[in-house]
This record gives C-alpha cells, structure tokens and sequence, in this order.
C-alpha cells in the first residue's frame, strides 16, 4: 500500500497491486496504525504472566543444560576415542602391520567424524548460551510490543512489526495476518486462555 496525502496533511493510503483495481478504498493512516496496534495486542501479556512463563523457561532452562553437557560429554569421549584409534593405526601403519591403502582410509573417516563431534560441540555449547536469551527477548517484546507502538514513529513501528508478524494484508477494512513463531503460538494461547495471568489491554505500560 502507498501513503498519499490529502488536503495537504491528511495521509491516507490505497492499494498499488494490480494497477490500483484491488477493490479496496482508501484507509486512512490513524486508522490503518489502530488495526496494527490491536495486533500487537494479541500478544501482549502482563507482568503476572512473564513471571509464571519466566519460571517455566528456568526450569526448562536447567533441563537443556543437562541435556547439552551431557552430549558434549558423550561428544568429547568419543572425540577420544577417535583420536586413540588414529594413533594406534598410525603406528599399525609404520610397523607394516596395516597397508597405506588402508591407512588413508580409515584416517579419512576419523578425520571427518572428529571435525562432526566438534562441530556438534559448538552447537551445543551456542544453543545452550541463546535459549534463556532468546526467551528473555520474547518475552519482552510480548510485554510492551502494544506501548512500545504507541510511542514510536513509522519506521520504528515496522521494524517492531516484521519482528512479530509473517505477513500482513490489508481488504476492504479487514486486516489478515499471521503471527511469526513463536508469537503465533502465544497469540493461541492468550486467546484460547491457556496462559496463567491477567490480561489487562488497558493496564499501564510496563517500565
């Protein structure tokens, strides 16, 4: 949709898909900006709620801990195994006991499942450190995603907005969207009231 302004300060905004012929009239700019903003408020939860989910994410935290440590322990054995395996061959190879045919072989395998094993240590070690973060994030943004709207200009709001939504369309005074994840799975649970807390839309904005 493109803005255009009319009586010199009215900004209101048409379709520019399909040479202008979509069949939706003008909508003016405050309007279109309530209609995003209720958006966000499908999200939005209260400080009751990001306590209770906060908790949740702590105890799931402590549950990927474990479940990374002990596969980079799992990891790391092997990873030493591996590299006995290759100094045994090593020295198989230099006595004659095994062909260089087969030497090169083997080694090659080694090789390539040590640089797995460690590569899968990298990525549990960076799952491990993101996962309390990302929630953290999430959380916040559900928490004053509305307030934050209300305060910002037009190019802020966007960035807000595509953090939050897939996609967006706007016909014949209807706005249709979806949620990206996992927003879409947050906005289900606050609308089916699956969520502990208050919702209170109204409510003053978190500081």
């Amino acid at each position: 949709m493109t803005p255009e302004i009319h009586k010199e300060k009215y900004i209101y905004y048409r379709c520019t898909g399909f040479k202008g012929k979509c069949g939706n009239t003008y909508v003016c700019e405050e309007k279109l900006g309530d209609l995003l903003g209720d958006v966000l408020k499908g999200i939005q939860i209260d400080e009751a709620m990001v306590g209770y989910i906060l908790e949740a994410l702590k105890s799931s935290q402590q549950e990927k801990k474990l479940y990374h440590a002990d596969s980079i322990e799992r990891l790391e054995k092997r990873i030493k195994q591996i590299q006995g395996l290759l100094d045994k061959a090593y020295t198989d190879k230099l006595e004659g006991k095994i062909s260089e045919e087969y030497w090169l072989r083997r080694s090659q395998d080694w090789k390539a499942e040590l640089l797995s094993c460690r590569h899968q240590i990298c990525c549990h070690d960076h799952a491990n450190i993101n996962y309390y973060k990302t929630g953290l994030q999430i959380l916040e943004i559900a928490n004053k995603a509305y307030f934050l709207y209300l305060r910002q200009n037009h190019q802020e709001r966007r960035k807000l907005l595509d953090q939050v939504l897939l996609n967006c369309s706007y016909d014949n005074g209807s706005l249709s969207f979806s949620y990206r994840k996992p927003f879409d799975i947050l906005a289900k649970g606050l609308k089916n009231n699956k969520w502990r807390g208050r919702r209170d839309l109204n409510s003053r904005p978190p500081a």
